[in-house]
């Protein structure tokens, strides 16, 4: 009877095994650093908004590890690298590919993009999943996205390729390449307005990338932060530093609180193979 009840409490313990390993950001807590121990999530919404960090976690959880087969755009003679960027709606040396993408291969970074902020304050997040460390950048939105009463903020988001507007939703971050703007990150769209307003079996697929109109320099002197063509736009200094960090499978939250009424949901294109 003892030995029966000592296999009993062993069997239990290993069926409990697989929940343990299951846990998910939103349970997890800091692995090293002077916060070791300590909630990340409440760690982390300390410098990001609270709602953008569940929603970043919740959805992280949910997907991370799985594959799903997506259609990409790439361009011309630098393809596959240049995958979707200035293809234009023509579809003129514009090609398509089907890749199958692992989600969230790179598990130290998430990035929240918060568009509720203005450009003259650092809103580009980057959270370390292990520290709960959070680096905040300056970061341009796209042109089309600007407030008419104030270009600073963000105000309108549409994620057709030469909008010029900055989409909202998930993206998952892809390779670094060196292209016409210099250092740059690939991107590919998961869910809400990233998946596009016109194709919705293609994602949309933007970059992020170095530019003048972000630097210290430019907000000084002129007093405001410049705007993109949609992509979000780094110092080149910024994006050197973090390309390759950020890259090859992170996931990235273009986040503003008008989500909820424009997005679509996730599993629209997220899908097993």
């Amino acid at each position: 009877m003892k030995s029966a009840s000592i296999l009993f409490f062993i069997l239990l313990v290993l069926s409990l095994l697989p929940l343990a390993a299951e846990a998910g950001l939103s349970d997890l807590s800091i692995e090293s650093g002077p916060r070791q121990g300590q909630s990340l999530m409440s760690v982390v919404s300390e410098k990001v908004p609270a709602r953008a960090v569940r929603e970043a976690f919740a959805f992280f959880d949910k997907y991370q590890g799985q594959s799903r087969s997506a259609l990409m755009y790439s361009i011309g003679p630098i393809a596959p690298k240049l995958q979707g960027y200035q293809c234009d709606n023509t579809g003129v040396d514009c090609k398509t590919k089907t890749v199958i993408q692992q989600l969230f291969q790179n598990k130290q970074f998430i990035v929240i993009f918060d568009l509720n902020e203005t450009s003259m304050k650092p809103r580009l997040h980057i959270v370390n999943l292990g520290t709960g460390e959070v680096k905040s950048l300056f970061a341009a939105h796209g042109k089309q996205s600007s407030c008419p009463k104030d270009p600073t903020r963000a105000c309108k988001f549409i994620s057709d390729r030469d909008s010029e507007a900055s989409p909202l939703g998930f993206f998952l971050t892809g390779e670094v390449f060196f292209g016409e703007v210099g250092w740059t990150v690939e991107m590919s769209g998961l869910q809400g307005s990233a998946l596009g307003a016109t194709r919705n079996d293609v994602p949309t697929t933007i970059v992020m990338h170095g530019a003048a109109y972000a630097s210290p320099e430019f907000r000084r002197t002129r007093g405001f932060m410049g705007r993109s063509y949609g992509c979000p736009a780094l110092s080149y200094d910024d994006i050197r530093m973090w390309k390759d960090r950020l890259s090859k499978g992170a996931l990235f939250y273009f986040f503003h609180n008008s989500l909820p009424t424009t997005a679509a949901p996730a599993s629209s294109i997220l899908s097993p193979l």
